[in-house]
C-alpha cells in the first residue's frame, strides 16, 4: 500500500527501509524537527514564544500529556487558567495521553481531522469562536464535550462543530452544550452504550453507525438520520427537565424545546423509539419497518390548513407537498404516501393509541381515493364513503346526511307519496264462461289535488321515513311514486345510521 504523505514539511524522525516517511509532525519554527523530537532546550525556546491567542500547529505531532499541558500552560496569561488560542491545526495529531482541553479557548477555529485520541478527550466549558473541526477523528475512550460553548464573530461558521466520519468508543457528550448552530455527526460510529444531550440549531446524524444503545436527548434541534444506522434499540428524546434543572436560558427555536426529526429515510424504524419528537417536518419514504416505529409522549405532526374545506388530523410532510400545502420538497405519488399511512396506522394500532391511528387511517384512505384515477369503480365507492361519512370516521358527515335524506324523504312522501285517500276497492259483477261472478278490484291511490303540505300528511311522512331508517315498513298506504319512495328511503337511511353510529363509536373509542 503507497504511504500517502503529509501535505506540510514534515519532521521526518525515525524514517526507515520499513517506514520512509518517518515522524509526519509538523516542523516547528525554524527547527528540522517537530514539537516531540526536538531537543528540550529548543522546546523550552519554542514555548517562551507564545502568548495568549498565539496560533498553534501540531498537525502530525504525537503529544503526550506533558507536553499538551506544557503547551496550554504557556498559552495563558499571567494569573489566569484559561489557555487562548488563536488558529489552532492539529490534523492527523495523536495524542498519546488524556487530552485535556477544559476551558480552551479557541479564537479563529480549531482543526482536529483525523485526529487519534488513544485516552480521554476532554473538552469542558471550551470556547470556540470559529467552525471546530473533528472529521474523522477516533476517540478510543470517553469523549467529552460538555458545556461547550459557541460564540458568534465575523465568521459564517461560527458554531459549527463537525465530526463527520468520528469513531466515538462511548460516545460524544454535550450536556449542557450551548450556542451550536450546526453538530455535524454524519457518519460516526459508535461502538458502546451512550447517552448524549445536546442544544444545538441542527444535528446532522446522516450515515451514523450507533453498534450499541444510544440515547440522545436533544433541545431544539432539527435532526437528520437519513441512513442512519440502528444495531439496537435508540431512542431520541427532548430534554426539558434537564434544562430547567440546569438553569440554562430558554432557547430560541421553540417553546416546547422539542427535537424535530426532519428524516428517517433508510433507517430500520424497528429500532427506534421517538418520545416527546416534533415530526411535522420528518420525511418517511424509504424508512424500513416504519410499522414498527416507536412513539410515545408528546410527539406532534403536521396539521392541514385552517378553514372549513380541511378535516382536523395529523398529516405527513409528503403529503403537504403534495396538496401544496409547503413547497420545500418533492411531491411523491399518493400510493406510496397511502403505503407510508398503512404503516404508521399500525403501528399506532399496536400502540393502543386510537386517535393517532384513525387520523394515519384517514390519510391513508384519502391517498387511496387520489391514486385511483376516474374511470376507476374503486374511486368512485371511495368517494362516495369520503363525501357520506369521512371513511366512517366524521359521524357529524353521517348524520347531517341522514337528516338531509329523511327531510327529502318527508317532503316526497307529503308531494307524491301519501294519497289524498285510503284505497278504495271497487266490487262488479261479470258473467265469465256462463257464469256470475263478482269482481272486487283495488283502485290506485291517487295524489291530492289541493294542499298536500299538511300537519296530517306530515305526521304520516314522518312514520313512514323513521320506520324506513330502522328498515321497516310503515304499513301505509302509499302511491306508485311513494312505494319507491320507500324503497329508496329504507335502502339508503339505514346505510347512513349505521356509518353515523360507526363513526360515534370510533369517537367514543378514541376518547376513552
Amino acid at each position: 500500500m503507497d504511504i500517502i504523505r503529509p501535505g506540510w514539511d514534515h519532521c521526518g524522525a525515525g524514517a526507515s527501509e520499513d517506514n520512509p516517511i518517518g515522524c509526519r509532525g509538523i516542523k516547528i519554527g525554524g527547527a528540522d524537527r517537530c514539537l516531540r523530537h526536538i531537543d528540550q532546550g529548543e522546546r523550552d525556546a519554542y514555548l517562551a514564544t507564545l502568548t495568549p491567542g498565539a496560533d498553534i500547529d501540531a498537525r502530525g505531532t504525537e503529544i503526550s500529556r506533558e507536553l499538551l499541558d506544557a503547551l496550554l500552560d504557556a498559552l495563558c496569561s499571567h494569573g489566569e487558567e484559561q489557555p487562548r488560542i488563536g488558529r489552532a491545526r492539529f490534523d492527523e495529531a495523536i495524542f498519546t495521553g488524556a487530552a485535556n482541553f477544559n476551558t480552551v479557548w479557541f479564537g479563529k477555529g480549531a482543526w482536529f481531522t483525523q485526529v487519534t485520541f488513544s485516552d480521554d478527550a476532554v473538552f469542558s466549558g471550551a470556547v470556540f469562536n470559529s467552525v471546530a473541526r473533528f472529521d474523522r477523528a477516533e476517540f478510543r475512550r470517553r469523549a467529552n464535550f460538555d458545556e461547550v460553548r459557541c460564540e458568534a464573530n465575523d465568521t459564517t461558521l461560527a458554531g459549527h462543530l463537525i465530526f463527520s466520519g468520528a469513531s466515538f468508543a462511548t460516545g460524544p457528550w454535550f450536556m449542557g452544550a450551548r450556542g451550536i448552530r450546526l453538530l455535524d455527526l454524519k457518519g460516526i460510529q459508535v461502538a458502546q452504550l451512550t447517552v448524549a444531550q445536546v442544544v444545538a440549531e441542527r444535528i446532522d446524524l446522516s450515515g451514523a453507525r450507533f453498534e450499541a444503545p444510544v440515547t440522545l436527548k436533544a433541545s431544539g434541534a432539527s435532526i437528520d438520520l437519513t441512513h442512519a444506522y440502528l444495531a439496537e434499540r435508540c431512542t431520541l428524546t427532548s430534554m426539558d427537565h434537564h434544562v430547567a434543572q440546569s438553569g440554562l436560558p430558554a432557547h430560541p427555536i421553540g417553546p416546547h424545546l422539542r427535537p424535530s426529526v426532519t428524516s428517517l429515510s433508510g433507517v430500520d424504524a424497528s429500532m427506534l423509539l421517538l418520545f416527546d419528537a416534533d415530526l411535522s417536518r420528518c420525511t418517511f419514504a424509504g424508512t424500513h419497518n416504519l410499522d414498527q416505529l416507536q412513539i410515545e409522549g408528546s410527539c406532534v405532526f403536521g396539521e392541514p390548513p385552517r378553514g372549513p374545506r380541511w378535516t382536523r388530523r395529523r398529516v405527513i410532510v409528503e403529503e403537504a407537498w403534495w396538496r401544496g400545502w409547503q413547497t420545500s420538497g418533492p411531491a411523491p405519488y399518493p400510493a406510496a404516501l397511502a403505503d407510508t399511512y398503512r404503516q404508521l396506522r399500525k403501528a399506532r394500532e399496536d400502540a393502543s393509541d386510537e386517535p393517532g391511528a384513525a387520523d394515519f387511517y384517514y390519510g391513508e384512505m384519502e391517498m387511496r381515493r387520489h391514486s385511483r384515477p376516474w374511470r376507476s369503480a374503486e374511486r368512485w365507492l371511495l368517494q362516495a364513503y369520503w363525501l357520506l361519512s369521512g371513511y366512517g370516521l366524521r359521524a357529524s358527515r353521517a348524520l347531517c346526511w341522514l337528516a338531509l335524506a329523511m327531510l327529502t324523504t318527508i317532503l316526497l312522501m307529503m308531494g307524491y307519496g301519501l294519497p289524498a285517500e285510503p284505497s278504495k276497492q271497487e266490487i262488479a259483477r261479470e258473467r265469465i264462461d256462463g257464469e256470475w261472478k263478482t269482481i272486487v278490484s283495488t283502485l290506485d291511490p291517487t295524489n291530492p289535488t289541493g294542499d298536500r303540505f299538511t300537519s296530517k300528511r306530515f305526521e304520516k311522512a314522518l312514520s313512514v321515513t323513521l320506520n324506513s331508517v330502522v328498515f321497516r315498513s310503515s304499513g301505509q298506504g302509499l302511491t306508485t311514486a311513494g312505494t319507491y319512495i320507500e324503497m329508496g328511503s329504507r335502502f339508503s337511511e339505514p346505510v347512513l345510521l349505521g356509518l353515523g353510529a360507526l363513526a360515534i363509536r370510533g369517537r367514543l373509542k378514541r376518547g376513552s
